[in-house]
């Protein structure tokens, strides 16, 4: 545990030393394995010059019951899913947003929203019940980042330390924490602006996502 706190209090310093730009965007989530599991997503993240990276995305999940004979739960307290990332580049420590980076990665993923949620009557016992039968997932790996004007891709690949899918196979268990990302960085030929405009999309083994972020220096 005190190891855990340690590493996390020197990425933090480390983005906190050398703090860039944050980003903040929205865009919208599916469950591949689950057309009912979809929902709104808020997307925030800081990094630093040389892209050590700490991301927060919230998905909500906006199902009320607006008919009596209606299965939906009557309160969407329990549709919930936050996931946390952080990203070191140990190869390609560059400044700027350009050329390509090759680093290691932790990512920690709690919520049912991509789970096989159960009927919620709304009450605080169900909604404590739906929290408490939440999935985790705790996964650390490697991740490689290429810019290519006006492009940028990622690929990640974690093995999973602790999750609530003990019933998986050894190659979901590894592909858990798989995902690839694209950002279209939206250009003006008149002006060199400070900040960024992105188009996002992302695929993974749970997700597939779409977003719009801004990113801002501060």
């Amino acid at each position: 545990m005190k190891k855990s706190l340690l590493f996390a209090l020197m990425i933090l310093l480390g983005i906190t030393g050398y703090a860039m730009m944050f980003e903040i965007g929205g865009g919208y989530r599916f469950a591949p394995g689950n057309t009912d599991h979809h929902g709104f997503n808020l997307d925030t993240g800081i990094f630093n010059d040389f892209n050590d990276i700490i991301e927060l995305d919230v998905t909500y999940h906006p199902e009320f019951d607006y008919e009596a004979t209606s299965t939906g739960a009557s309160s969407p307290t329990n549709y919930w899913n936050f996931d946390f990332d952080a990203m070191i580049p140990l190869l390609g420590r560059q400044e700027d947003i350009r050329g390509y980076r090759f680093g290691l990665f932790a990512t920690f993923e709690f919520g049912n929203f991509y789970s096989d949620y159960k009927y919620n009557s709304g009450t605080a016992q169900s909604n404590a019940e739906a929290w408490g039968e939440s999935d985790y997932w705790f996964g650390s790996g490697v991740y490689g980042q290429y810019f290519l004007d006006p492009w940028m891709f990622e690929l990640s690949l974690g093995f999973p330390i602790i999750n609530s899918y003990d019933e998986q196979e050894p190659l979901d268990q590894l592909l858990g924490s798989f995902e690839f990302k694209g950002r279209y960085f939206v250009k003006s030929d008149i002006h060199d602006f400070k900040d960024h405009l992105v188009l996002e999309f992302q695929v993974s083994t749970r997700k597939i996502g779409l977003s719009v972020v801004l990113l801002e220096p501060f």
